[in-house]
């Protein structure tokens, strides 16, 4: 289905064994009435074209199914991550910079409470919206030092996708018979990260399918 959404909400990129790098992003569906927040994911932002990359308040359409994993009635799947969007218009702040014609399409979207709409979904979790906008009573800002270099877990999935992009790169000339080969192999790898859960098996054995291939092809 297309839904044409006035972006509004961009999170911080979260690491991805399938896609390595992806954002959720949230915004008002002007398909649907009466208007709505809804989010859909997955989106590898920083691998699309500077083209198909969104800004805050632009007006972008997406191809999109319901998401089947996640049963929050505003959650939807980009049908092609790859692919992406198309940019239809931009909403400004206006000549006043009263963001007037951003709040005609916001603020009739404003909930009564964080706690309102927490406990909408608790009483009606198939119907009710999990997303909201809220005017908050006090406002703290807090700052807490974090750690600059990914999480083990994290690190490991990136090596994953650098290997085996590279690796995989070179491995293309291959003939049938030693692609099976070395699937074989890495099957059995997987099948290895399946029972003992182990990011690291799965680098692993994307890089020994890989190198097998490889010489594979200088030994033909």
């Amino acid at each position: 289905m297309l839904k044409r959404l006035l972006i509004t909400v961009k999170t911080y990129p979260a690491i991805s064994t399938k896609y390595q790098e992806i954002v959720c992003t949230a915004g008002v569906d002007l398909t649907s009435d009466p208007k709505r927040f809804i989010r859909i994911y997955p989106i590898p932002f920083r691998k699309l074209p500077y083209s198909k990359q969104y800004k805050k308040y632009e007006i972008w359409e997406f191809q999109v199914k319901k998401a089947e994993k996640d049963h929050r009635i505003d959650s939807f799947h980009l049908i092609d991550p790859k692919v992406g969007g198309t940019k239809v218009d931009y909403i400004s702040t206006g000549k006043n910079r009263d963001w007037q014609d951003r709040k005609q399409i916001i603020l009739p979207l404003l909930a009564k409470s964080m706690c309102d709409l927490q406990g909408n979904y608790k009483a009606f979790p198939k119907t009710a919206p999990t997303l909201g906008l809220i005017k908050p009573c006090d406002v703290e800002f807090i700052v807490e030092p974090d750690e600059r270099e990914w999480v083990e877990k994290k690190k490991t999935i990136i090596a994953q996708a650098i290997a085996f992009g590279v690796i995989h790169f070179l491995a293309y000339n291959l003939e049938i018979a030693g692609i099976i080969t070395a699937s074989i192999c890495g099957l059995a790898l997987g099948i290895m990260y399946i029972y003992t859960g182990s990011e690291l098996t799965v680098c692993l054995s994307h890089m020994l399918y890989n190198l097998i291939t490889i010489l594979l092809t200088w030994g033909a």
